[in-house]
Order: structure tokens, then C-alpha cells, then sequence
């Protein structure tokens, strides 16, 4: 009996003996773990990518073009829309001696990019008439065309690198955005074609009161319920104006998404967290402004370095060779420095929408659709040392 005691005694001992507990090992993900202002440190090691900066200047091309071809068309007021790619040149941070005595106009700022999408209803504003009106639509439906492409395209690569921690490659990027195409498209102009609807009435109102027998008086009362209505007319502007890059998000990052996911998310993620939405926004700002001047910088010193190269081999200079080449490099280096903006506000897109998404629906950054099987997306490189064989049992 005494022995099976002592027995006994011994194994308990045994398994609390000092080499034989066995500790419980927990993971911790540190990138889900990290605030959501992690997330903003991202955005321009994607936007400054020179894949991405040349697609956004092969957008600004073709916006020009579109531009120019509505101006030939419609030819409204003089002067309303002219390029979206920067032209004037002010001062630079970057020395004179190392620029050649040329001087490059920094890029423009995150909230100077979003405006520039608006340009066509202040054209309108500018010109309500017939031609204006035209030049408006055609203007807007050119630009709907290529930027929710372009912005798609842009926006899936920064989600999936950033959200997801996987590379994208062009080939499927641009698979994806072409199949959702459409609905991209659709998701930017619905909340605009509502508020077109909606003004409508007071169109046909002001239609009415040129009628003799009805009056001012007649019109006006049945102006009443249309000012009171007033507020959802505001509200579906505010969609389009706050919303629209946010819909482009969600129809290239959630799983089958259309159009009309991509409307409600935006309006649901710019309404629910409007604070941290204009928190994120100033951020970028600031962000966009650094990153602006400091692209700058880059490139006015390469097109100086490469100005001092020319002239050293050559009898004259790089201004000597003619106005038209003399011209076209610096429209190349205003056209990469306004890519850049444009690159930038896509990227940043991206990141808000990441981190809106997760502080409404409480997803993941990393809970992103990704079209085909982790295993064909290659994984970034992590800093974090891989697991030895008798760790991971």
C-alpha cells in the first residue's frame, strides 16, 4: 500500500518537474494587432512606384485628349477646362545649379486631386447653357471611362499589398478590373444621376412659371415641398462628392461586388465615421504636401543631371536644341510630376477605405477578395525570422 503511495507521489512530481511542463505557444499577428495609422505609412511606397506613376500618366494623356476633343465638339465658354496636367512653373526646393535654371511647379495635393474630378460641374456652373451642359456630360462620362480603369486598377494593387500582404501582379489586376468595369463605372455616376433626377422638378417648376395663367404665385407654393426636399438632394450630392472613390474600392475589393454594393458601402463608411473620414483625409493631406516636394526634388534633379550630361557632351545646350523638344521634356517631367498626384490619391484611397471598413463592418485589413487561390499570389517578404522544425511542433 505504501509503495503504491510513494508510486503515486512520484509521478505527480514528475509532472511538475521543471523540464517537463509544456508552455502553450501563442501566436500574436502583429499587423492586425498594429493602430489603423500603420496603415497610412504605406501609401506612398505604392504610390511612388514608376508602374503606377507612367498608368497614371497614360490616364492624364487620354483625359486630355478627352478634354480636347469636348472643347472641339462643344466648344463652350473659353477657358473653363483647358489640361489636368500642371503647366506653370513657381519656384522649387531643389537648388538652381542642379536644375539647369529650370523651375518645376510641385504636384498636386491629395485634396487638390480629388477636386479635379469635379471639374466638369464646375464647367456647368461656369456655363449652364446647351453647349455647357453637353460639354459637361461628354466630359464626365470621358472621365468616368478611364479613371474607374485606371483608379480600379490602382486601387486593387494598393488593398491587396497593403490590406492582404500579397504582390499583384498586372496581368491579373487588370483582368479583375476589366470584368468589373462596368460596375466601377455605374457605382461613381448612380448617386450623380439621382441628384440629376431630383433636380428635374425644380427645372420643370421654373419651366411652369413662364406660363401667364399659373404665375409666380402657383409655382412658388408648389416650390415649398421641393426646398424642404432640398435635404436629400444634399445628401445624394454628398455621396458623390464624399463617396466616389470609396465605391471604387469596394467593387474591387469585396467579393462580387456590383455596383450597388459599392454605393451603399461608401455612403455607409463616409456617413457612419465622418470624424475619422476627414481625420484620414487631413493626414493624407499633409502627407500628399511632404511627398509632393519631395517627388519633386527627385525628379528636377534627374531632368538637371541629365540637362548638365547633355550639355557637357554637346557644343550648345539642351534649350538650344529647339522650342518644340525643348517643350515636350518639360511637359514630360510636368505630366510625371501630376501622374504622381494622381497615383498617390488612388493609393490613399485604398488605405481609407481599409481602414473605414474595419472600424464599421469590423473586417480585417487582410479579408480581401482575392479572385483565385492564396497560393498564386506570391506572399511579401516578412521581416519576422522563419520557425525552426522543433518550434512549429
Amino acid at each position: 500500500m505504501n509503495n503504491n503511495s510513494e508510486n503515486h507521489n512520484l509521478e505527480n512530481q514528475s509532472e511538475f518537474a521543471p523540464g517537463s511542463i509544456k508552455t502553450p505557444m501563442v501566436a500574436i499577428d502583429w499587423f492586425r494587432a498594429a493602430p489603423w495609422w500603420r496603415l497610412l505609412t504605406s501609401v506612398l511606397n505604392v504610390s511612388w512606384r514608376s508602374s503606377h506613376v507612367l498608368f497614371c500618366a497614360a490616364g492624364l494623356l487620354a483625359t486630355d485628349s478627352i478634354i480636347r476633343l469636348c472643347n472641339l465638339l462643344f466648344r463652350p465658354e473659353p477657358g473653363i477646362v483647358t489640361t489636368w496636367i500642371q503647366s506653370r512653373a513657381i519656384a522649387t526646393p531643389v537648388p538652381s545649379w542642379i536644375l539647369a535654371d529650370v523651375e518645376i511647379d510641385p504636384p498636386m495635393h491629395f485634396l487638390g486631386v480629388w477636386g479635379a474630378y469635379f471639374i466638369p460641374l464646375a464647367a456647368w456652373f461656369a456655363s449652364p447653357t446647351l453647349r455647357g451642359t453637353a460639354f459637361a456630360i461628354a466630359l464626365t462620362l470621358g472621365i468616368v471611362a478611364i479613371w474607374s480603369f485606371i483608379g480600379g486598377c490602382l486601387v486593387r494593387r494598393t488593398v491587396l499589398e497593403c490590406g492582404a500582404q500579397v504582390s499583384a501582379p498586372w496581368s491579373e489586376t487588370l483582368r479583375l478590373v476589366r470584368s468589373r468595369w462596368l460596375s466601377i463605372a455605374w457605382s461613381v455616376t448612380m448617386p450623380a444621376c439621382m441628384v440629376l433626377v431630383l433636380a428635374m422638378v425644380p427645372w420643370i417648376l421654373g419651366w411652369l412659371s413662364n406660363i401667364p395663367w399659373l404665375g409666380t404665385w402657383g409655382v412658388g407654393l408648389l416650390m415649398l415641398p421641393v426646398v424642404i426636399g432640398s435635404l436629400g438632394i444634399g445628401w445624394c450630392a454628398a455621396i458623390t462628392l464624399l463617396g466616389f472613390p470609396l465605391s471604387v474600392a469596394a467593387v474591387v475589393t469585396e467579393k462580387k461586388a456590383d455596383a450597388f454594393d459599392g454605393v451603399s458601402r461608401s455612403a455607409a463608411y463616409a456617413f457612419q465615421k465622418p470624424t475619422l473620414l476627414f481625420l484620414l483625409v487631413t493626414f493624407l493631406y499633409l502627407i500628399s504636401l511632404i511627398s509632393g516636394d519631395v517627388f519633386t526634388v527627385i525628379v528636377g534633379a534627374g531632368y538637371g543631371i541629365i540637362s548638365k550630361a547633355f550639355d557637357m557632351g554637346s557644343y550648345g545646350s539642351l534649350d538650344e536644341l529647339g522650342a518644340f523638344p525643348t517643350s515636350m521634356f518639360r511637359s514630360t517631367v510636368m505630366l510625371l510630376l501630376s501622374a504622381f498626384s494622381f497615383s498617390f490619391f488612388w493609393s490613399a484611397t485604398a488605405v481609407i477605405y481599409l481602414i473605414l471598413r474595419r472600424d464599421v463592418d469590423h473586417v480585417e485589413f487582410d479579408q480581401i477578395d482575392l479572385d483565385l487561390p492564396v497560393s498564386n499570389h506570391p506572399k511579401i517578404a516578412s521581416n519576422e525570422p522563419a520557425m525552426l522544425p522543433n518550434e512549429a511542433e
